[in-house]
């Protein structure tokens, strides 16, 4: 399986994890405004399942980016802590 077609399955796997998280998320929400709005325990559902929905996106999404920052080493100089003008 070439890494093309590897980061489209894990997108898609990502996107269906986000759609039942979500749902699970609202039914936890409207059982709770069905039974009183008493403590709201759909903070705790709602919480943990951001935590894991965010680590599944850092694996679906996190490797497209180029982390190398040196194009920007014109654009700030770190010892002045100033910005230097490229554009001139």
């Amino acid at each position: 399986m070439s890494s093309d077609a590897r980061a489209a399955r894990t997108q898609r796997s990502f996107m269906s994890h986000a759609q039942r998280y979500g749902g699970i998320a609202l039914l936890c929400v409207v059982i709770w405004a069905l039974s009183g709005f008493g403590y709201f325990w759909p903070a705790w559902v709602i919480v943990i399942g951001a935590l894991k929905l965010g680590f599944h996106a850092r694996e679906a999404y996190g490797g497209r980016y180029d982390d190398d920052l040196s194009d920007l080493d014109g654009v700030f100089d770190a010892r002045a802590g100033e910005r230097v003008s490229s554009h001139s």
